[in-house]
C-alpha cells in the first residue's frame, strides 16, 4: 500500500465495494452471524406485512430492487446500514412467516417436463413452502447488490445513515437518533430498559418501534439539566449534540436511574396482581401520557429532595391528573394544546404541577388510606 493510501485511511477515508449476493447467500450470512442487523444506529422494524408481501411479490416478478448497504467493520461483520426492512422481509418469507398477498398475480415459471415450456403458477395467499421447487429456487437465486462501505469513522457511518435516509419516511427522532453518538445512543438503549420506561408509560408499540421512548427519556433529561427550557425537536436536537460533545456526567445518571426508580415505585401501587399481571389502565393510561412524563420526572426530583415517599407521590399524581385535569382548560390543561413541547407551555405545565405538588402533597400524604399503602410497603420490606 502506497503511503498516500495510508495517509488516507488514517483520516477515515471511506472506501466502497460493490457485491452481488442472492438472497439465499444473505440468509446464510444472518445464520452464521456475518450480517447483523443490529447496529446501535438502525432503527427498528417498522414495515407492516402489506410491506413486505409486496417486496417478497417484486422478487418473484423480476421487479428492480434497491441495493442495500452495509459496514465491514474489524471484527469481520457486515453490520446493516440501510436495508435492513428489506433484507428482512426477504428472509422472513423464506422462514414462511407471512404469505403471498390475496391478489397477488400468477407467475409464469418452466415446466419440469423438460419440453421447454412455461405454465401460470398461483401463489395468491401461498407461504414459501407451498411454492414448487423451481419457484423457490428462483426466489433464493435472486441477486441482490450490496455496497459495502469499510475503513469509516463512527461519524461517517451516521452520516451516511442520515444521507440514505434524508428522503425516506424516518421520523424526526429516528433521524436525531442516527447522529447522537454510540454512547449516548447506548445508554438510551439502556435506560429505555427501566422497568419505568418499559412497563409503565403509556407508549404504543408502533411508537416505540420509531423510539418515542427514547423522545420522551431525552425530553426527561433535557429537564432534568435545564429545568427552563422547551423540549420541542428543535431543542433535543441541540442538546443531544451538547451530550455527544461532553458526554453524561456519572453524577446525571445516578439521578435520572434515582427518579425513574422513585415513579416506578410510585407507580406500582396502581398494578393489579393477578395471574395476568394487568395494569391499571385508568391510572397508568391517563397519568402517564407522554405529555405528563417529563413534568411528573422534573416534580418527582423535588418530591425525592422533600424525602416525599413515593406511595404519596403516586396518590397525588392520581389525583392531580385524573380528578382535576380538563384538556385545554384550567391551570394545566391550558398548556396541554397543539404545541405542547414549546417553551412556553412546557413551562406553564411545570409551574401549574409544582404548584400542585407544593399545595396538595402533605395533605394526600395524611391520608389515612395513603398511610396505609406506605404501611404495607415498609411492613414488605422488612418482611
Amino acid at each position: 500500500m502506497s503511503t498516500s493510501a495510508e495517509a488516507n485511511k488514517q483520516v477515515g477515508e471511506m472506501e466502497i465495494n460493490i457485491k452481488t449476493h442472492t438472497i439465499s447467500y444473505l440468509s446464510n450470512l444472518r445464520k452464521d452471524k456475518s450480517l447483523r442487523f443490529d447496529h446501535a444506529i438502525q432503527r427498528n422494524s417498522v414495515w407492516k406485512k402489506r410491506q413486505k408481501q409486496l417486496l417478497a411479490d417484486s422478487v418473484v416478478h423480476n421487479f428492480p430492487i434497491p441495493p442495500i448497504f452495509a459496514y465491514y467493520s474489524n471484527d469481520g461483520v457486515d453490520w446493516m446500514i440501510d436495508g435492513k426492512q428489506r433484507t428482512g422481509s426477504w428472509l422472513e418469507f423464506i422462514e414462511n412467516e407471512f404469505p403471498f398477498a390475496k391478489g397477488t398475480k400468477p407467475v409464469r415459471i418452466r415446466k419440469n417436463d423438460g419440453s421447454g415450456e412455461t405454465e401460470l403458477v398461483e401463489i395468491e395467499g401461498k407461504f414459501f413452502k407451498d411454492l414448487p421447487k423451481s419457484l423457490q429456487e428462483k426466489y433464493l437465486n435472486r441477486e441482490v447488490s450490496m455496497i459495502k462501505v469499510s475503513n469509516a469513522t463512527d461519524s461517517q457511518i451516521e452520516e451516511l445513515f442520515q444521507r440514505l435516509n434524508g428522503g425516506s419516511a424516518l421520523s424526526r427522532m429516528e433521524l436525531i437518533r442516527a447522529k447522537i453518538g454510540e454512547d449516548v445512543r447506548a445508554y438510551l438503549n439502556e435506560v429505555s430498559t427501566y422497568p419505568f420506561f418499559a412497563n409503565y408509560a403509556f407508549i404504543g408499540n408502533n411508537a416505540r418501534n420509531r423510539f418515542v421512548d427514547q423522545e420522551l427519556i431525552l425530553q426527561a433529561m433535557l429537564l432534568q439539566k435545564r429545568s427552563d427550557s422547551g423540549i420541542s425537536s428543535n431543542e433535543i436536537e441541540g442538546f443531544v449534540e451538547t451530550l455527544k460533545r461532553n458526554g453524561i456526567s456519572k453524577d446525571d445518571k445516578n439521578k435520572f436511574e434515582e427518579t425513574s426508580t422513585y415513579l416506578y415505585d410510585a407507580f406500582t401501587q396502581f398494578v393489579e396482581i393477578d395471574n395476568d399481571a394487568q395494569t391499571d389502565d385508568k391510572v397508568l393510561n391517563k397519568v402517564l401520557k407522554k405529555i405528563h412524563i417529563p413534568m411528573l420526572f422534573l416534580t418527582a426530583i423535588e418530591a425525592i429532595e422533600k424525602k416525599v415517599h413515593p406511595i404519596a407521590f403516586g396518590e397525588w399524581a392520581k389525583d392531580f391528573l385524573i380528578e382535576r385535569y380538563t384538556p385545554g382548560s384550567g391551570s394545566y390543561g391550558t398548556y396541554c394544546v397543539a404545541g405542547s413541547a414549546r417553551k412556553v407551555n412546557v413551562q406553564g405545565r411545570i409551574g401549574s404541577m409544582k404548584n400542585d405538588f407544593s399545595s396538595n402533597i402533605d395533605k394526600i400524604a395524611k391520608l389515612e388510606q395513603v398511610k396505609e399503602e406506605i404501611q404495607k410497603v415498609e411492613d414488605k420490606s422488612l418482611s
